[in-house]
């Protein structure tokens, strides 16, 4: 790019004035010229305000105009003005060259969409002056503005919009993903066909918006907390855009790139409105064709930091949501709990901790499959995937693969996402991060979990939570003895300390049984409430019987086989 005279470029002095009357000659007496070349102003602008009237003069020499010089006058007070006026060499500017040399065509005509503005000024290229024209409209989707030279060369373009350094942009995207959306499987309409962008596919593209930055002449996929690069082979280069929109499909690299920004930004949204601002707080680099395999990875760089690549082999990683959150998990883990991911337990709960924000924030957009994770990725002729439905219990069933051990836990956690809901689930587990350690077991982090409900909710969750970890044997004191032998198997009554305590609600765990009714009796014997259930497959019942006078009750429950007797006490 050519150096050229602009707003920026040109240096002004400031002084005050005294005087009942200022003409246009003591005003053109300040460029210091010895007037050899005829210089003049026009006025474009003139406003009256609240301290004062404010005008500007543009420059003119040889009844040409000078490009961005101007005189700023602000009449303040009666006999007081302050002048800004540029400190230029006006007589070399007519000395440069005379206009005869002026552009003869209008060149922005046949380069620009629309063209609001045209003129033939005086502009500095290099280290001389010449006469250009000086166009302003719609150039390749921007407002502009351009500079042309008499050979009707573009000398400077340069944005007229204004932006914050940060805008938003928008593109298509999987949201979360096209098997997700269909609720269909791998193979029975859409298949990977080597990244062919099929018109099966166009049914489940969304148009999203997404921050993005300023970066030269162009914007870029960059927040606060992500920026695309292109670090590994193949290179594709990473997208950018004139007008803010990255449309691109699946055939293109560019569309990798877009979804992976698009869904960093939507759980960085959602980490922030849960108060987690701190984890994870830098410019992760990702790049979404970092290797040919399938093979994706969070990979550290130093104290808290890291970054992000995704691999092309089967179906593109960056496609799959479930992916993109899953390592960005990897980023959260290690930021709350740096450098601590050694040993097989450990390393297995840092894989479930991301299947799950994986499952979690992709069944907050749909219940489709939500007992898979990797539903496009994976599930297919390409691996297996995973579940968050997984009924083996611990310790008898780890494997001692740290990826299939991950959904023992994973899957216990997305039982009480189903019971508690996402919010609660998602800082129960995350809150949990943050006391992580190195050779770290099962029972550890479930133990966190419960601290976590301490910490936050006053143990209000401590019953569901419990039992739920106790049926997969990730207490201490539930551990099961036999593969696939579940520590309880009768149902189980929570919550009854605060009952007792505090006249909360109590819950009714079924586990493998099937009720059908409950009758709660004082000691005497007499009937005082009950009620009928209906059947199905729900995590637990609330009982509510607040409005009970202090004493001992027994709670009898009916199951489709046998009855089963509590004894409850209520303060």
């Amino acid at each position: 790019m050519i150096p050229f005279v602009g707003t920026s470029q040109v240096t002004y002095s400031n002084v005050n004035i005294d005087s009942k009357e200022l003409s246009e000659d003591s005003l053109l007496n300040l460029l210091r010229s010895n007037r050899q070349h005829e210089i003049t102003l026009s006025t474009i602008n003139d406003k009256k305000a609240l301290d004062g009237r404010h005008q500007t003069f543009q420059i003119h020499v040889g009844g040409y105009p000078v490009h961005n010089h101007r005189i700023y006058l602000h009449t303040l007070a009666a006999g007081k003005y302050k002048v800004r006026f540029p400190k230029t060499d006006f007589d070399a500017i007519g000395a440069s060259v005379t206009p005869l040399n002026k552009p003869k065509a209008n060149h922005a005509s046949g380069l620009m969409n629309t063209l609001w503005y045209h003129q033939i000024e005086w502009v500095k290229m290099e280290d001389k002056w010449v006469l250009a024209e000086v166009a302003k409209g719609t150039y390749q989707n921007d407002m502009a503005e351009l500079i042309i030279d008499a050979a009707g060369n573009i000398i400077n373009n340069n944005s007229l919009t204004v932006y914050n350094g940060d805008s938003t942009g928008v593109g298509r995207a999987f949201n979360p993903d096209p098997i997700t959306l269909s609720n269909s499987e791998y193979g029975d309409v859409l298949v990977d066909n080597n990244d062919q962008a099929t018109t099966q596919f166009d049914l489940y593209y969304s148009l999203q918006s997404f921050p993005i930055q300023r970066q030269s002449s162009a914007w870029v996929l960059a927040s606060d907390f992500s920026i695309a690069i292109d670090s590994l082979m193949p290179l594709t280069g990473v997208p950018n855009s004139i007008n803010g929109r990255f449309d691109f499909d699946r055939s293109e690299n560019g569309f990798e790139y877009v979804n992976t920004h698009f869904h960093i930004s939507q759980l960085r949204t959602y980490l922030s409105s849960l108060g987690y601002d701190s984890l994870s707080n830098y410019q992760i680099r990702f790049d979404a064709h970092a290797s040919e395999f399938d093979q994706s990875f969070f990979q550290p760089l130093s104290f808290e930091r890291g970054w992000l690549g995704f691999g092309d082999g089967g179906v593109d990683d960056a496609e799959d949501a479930d992916v993109i959150i899953h390592e960005y998990g990897h980023a959260i883990s290690y930021s709350a709990a740096p450098a601590t991911n050694l040993g097989p337990e450990r390393e297995a709960l840092d894989e479930a901790f991301c299947d799950y924000l994986a499952y979690s924030y992709s069944k907050d957009i749909s219940e489709n499959q939500s007992n898979r994770v990797f539903n496009w990725d994976g599930h297919n002729e390409f691996w297996s995937g995973r579940i968050t439905d997984d009924i083996r219990t611990y310790p008898s069933d780890l494997e001692n693969d740290i990826y299939l051990d991950a959904s023992l836990f994973t899957s216990a956690m997305a039982e009480i996402h189903h019971a508690l809901g996402r919010e609660v689930t998602d800082k129960l587990f995350i809150t949990s991060l943050y006391s992580y350690f190195i050779d770290m077991r099962m029972t550890d982090a479930a133990e966190l979990i419960v601290q976590s409900d301490s910490l936050l909710y006053q143990n209000e969750h401590q019953s569901i939570i419990e039992n739920i970890f106790c049926l997969r044997g990730l207490l201490q004191g539930c551990e099961d003895t036999l593969v696939s032998d579940k520590p309880l198997i009768q149902p189980y009554l929570g919550n009854t300390q605060e009952f007792a305590q505090n006249n909360s609600i109590l819950y009714l765990y079924p586990n493998s049984n099937v009720l059908t009714a409950w009758n709660i009796y004082d000691i005497s014997g007499n009937l005082v409430g009950g009620e009928l259930l209906e059947t199905g497959e729900l995590p637990f019942y609330i009982i509510d019987i607040q409005s009970l006078t202090a004493g001992i009750y027994i709670l009898s429950v009916e199951t489709d086989s046998e009855d089963f007797s509590f004894k409850i006490i209520k303060y």
